[in-house]
């Protein structure tokens, strides 16, 4: 609700839940979640101001087995957006709390289900055993996608995301994020830098809590407005980033130390027409220890998984995409995929491959 070009303000409330008598299980999902927005916009000459907060709460329950805990928790959201006409500046600051009980099916589901394997090159060495998921699989397998909204928490691999696997909605986490970003006049670049630091609210199996720190700085190039190259398109966009998850303590099962680095480089120049040339490199990379909670059916922890990993992964590809219309993409690939583990407890490998995609969005 829009009351003026200075304040809006917006509610909703969610509701979640099993009609009885249309299955067979007597146990029945209730999870709701009421939440408001108030944001406070005002202009000084070249800079704009929004103050904004979002805050609300949930409740999940499931009905008909006392086994089951009633879950309740409070997020709020609170941040501060700038930004400045004629430099293309950007800044925004914002300070969150998720509560550690805090459940919201839709804001929380998992577009992957990282309990599956993949099905191309599913098993691989002489043992035939089967192969973990890697970032090709999560660009190109759809058998591994999540297409219904589940309750509780799904299981996440900590290598792709650590700190925030279920988004700004990841549940236990509080702290600071910052993002800046240069906008050229012209459209000829885009910088910018995003970072955040984040800690537990409550401490998993132990007082004391994780620390999370996130890192990355990004930019994309437009050497077609650079050469003034009309309607053909050239550009090169690339982002480098961190991420560590930290926990001291007394004991040795308290010490939790984690660290990802990746890169990303994607290429596009168009050659004739709606068709261009496509070329890509990604690494990811990531060493250290962490403890995975085990939840039960009803989204409680009930122990403790060790995690280990030394490992790096990396995908080059080049290719061609024809563009049909914004929505409908035909891409033809060679990607080279290298995956390897330095300690040795899973298979390290190479795959080479060519790959038809084509994309329609609806």
């Amino acid at each position: 609700m829009k009351q003026s070009k200075h304040v809006i303000i917006g509610a909703q409330y969610a509701k979640l839940y099993d009609f009885k008598g249309t299955s067979n299980s007597e146990v029945h999902l209730r999870n709701s979640v009421l939440s408001g927005t108030l944001e406070l916009r005002h202009e000084i000459e070249q800079a704009t101001f929004s103050l904004g907060l979002e805050t609300g709460m949930s409740s999940l329950q499931w009905e008909g087995d006392e086994a089951s805990s009633l879950l309740e928790d409070y997020f709020y959201d609170v941040g501060l957006t700038a930004n400045h006409k004629n430099s293309g500046l950007q800044f925004v600051a914002k300070y969150r709390d998720v509560g550690a009980n805090f459940r919201s099916a839709g804001a929380q589901t998992l577009q992957i289900d990282y309990d599956r394997f993949p099905i191309t090159y599913q098993r691989i060495g002489n043992d035939k055993a089967l192969r973990p998921m890697g970032m090709m699989d999560i660009y190109r397998d759809a058998s591994l996608y999540q297409t219904q909204i589940q309750e509780g928490l799904m299981s996440y691999d900590p290598r792709y995301d650590n700190a925030t696997p279920y988004g700004v909605a990841t549940p236990n986490r509080k702290g600071f994020n910052i993002n800046l970003t240069q906008t050229d006049k012209s459209r000829r670049w885009v910088v910018g830098l995003e970072t955040e630091f984040l800690s537990e609210d409550v401490g998993e199996g132990t007082t004391t809590l994780r620390d999370f720190q996130t890192f990355s700085i990004y930019a994309r190039l437009n050497i077609h407005e650079l050469a003034q190259m009309g309607e053909r398109e050239a550009w090169i966009s690339g982002r480098f980033g961190s991420q560590t998850t930290k926990r001291s303590g007394n004991f040795e099962y308290e010490v939790v130390d984690l660290a990802t680095d990746f890169l990303i480089v994607n290429v596009s120049a168009t050659l004739i027409g709606d068709l261009d040339f496509i070329a890509e490199y990604r690494l990811w990379a990531t060493k250290g220890f962490e403890l995975l909670a085990e939840r039960d059916a009803y989204s409680q922890i009930i122990d403790f998984n060790e995690y280990e990993l030394d490992y790096s992964e990396s995908i080059m590809g080049i290719g061609l995409q024809h563009e049909f219309t914004e929505k409908n993409v035909l891409r033809l690939m060679w990607q080279s995929i290298d995956w390897k583990d330095n300690n040795q407890e899973m298979i390290s490998y190479s795959i080479g491959t060519w790959s038809l995609f084509f994309t329609m969005k609806f």
